[in-house]
């Protein structure tokens, strides 16, 4: 499944960042040593999603995660 877009968001334990399609999540990212390196392997494990705002449901699941 292709990833369409990510972002990178602010929990507990640091930056996670999360990435999906047009079927939903495709890949959740937790924190590496820094936020650059934390979007660089978001990148790598889905070349083709550009950064852009979540939509509605992942915005959800990205408030559950930082809960």
């Amino acid at each position: 499944m292709a990833a369409t877009g990510y972002v990178l968001f602010d929990t507990a334990i640091g930056r996670c960042g999360i990435a999906w399609g047009d079927a939903g999540i495709v890949a959740l990212q937790l924190p590496e040593a820094s936020e650059a390196e934390t979007a660089a392997r978001l990148r790598k494990t889905c070349p083709t999603a550009a950064e852009a705002s979540p939509p509605p449901p992942v915005a959800a699941a990205i408030a559950r995660v930082a809960a």
